[in-house]
């Protein structure tokens, strides 16, 4: 039986394969984040792999949590801000609610447990 050729593009491949790491969190969310109007809050999230992964914050849903002008800034570093707010400002689905961190490569995809935020309103 002839052996099969191997190729440099095969050489690559393996290569990439073995140097490749699903990502693994190196800063994991608390599970409860409280803050008041006042003062505001940032949750951080960062993980660490082979392709360097991205980190997003989901919704409850599971939906990505985009950023809304002056509630939630979702950074591109792993950061969730939610800045110092008025009071009559305050947005349930932004302000009391769940998140959850993922952190995804080429190699593979994890999610924190849930993040409950709570902010409170002072007068």
């Amino acid at each position: 039986m002839p052996k099969p050729k191997s190729s440099r593009s095969d050489a690559r491949s393996l290569a990439y394969l073995t140097e490749s790491r699903g990502p693994r969190f190196t800063l994991e969310p608390p599970p409860l984040v409280l803050f008041s109007n006042a003062s505001g809050a940032r949750v951080d999230c960062a993980a660490e792999g082979t392709p360097t992964p991205r980190v997003e914050w989901l919704l409850a849903d599971g939906s990505p949590a985009p950023s809304v002008p002056s509630s939630r800034l979702a950074l591109g570093n792993g950061t969730l801000l939610f800045p110092p707010f008025r009071g009559e400002a305050f947005r349930p689905d932004v302000h009391t609610t769940t998140y959850r961190c993922s952190a995804v490569n080429t190699a593979g995809r994890i999610i924190s447990l849930d993040v409950q935020v709570r902010a409170g309103r002072r007068k």
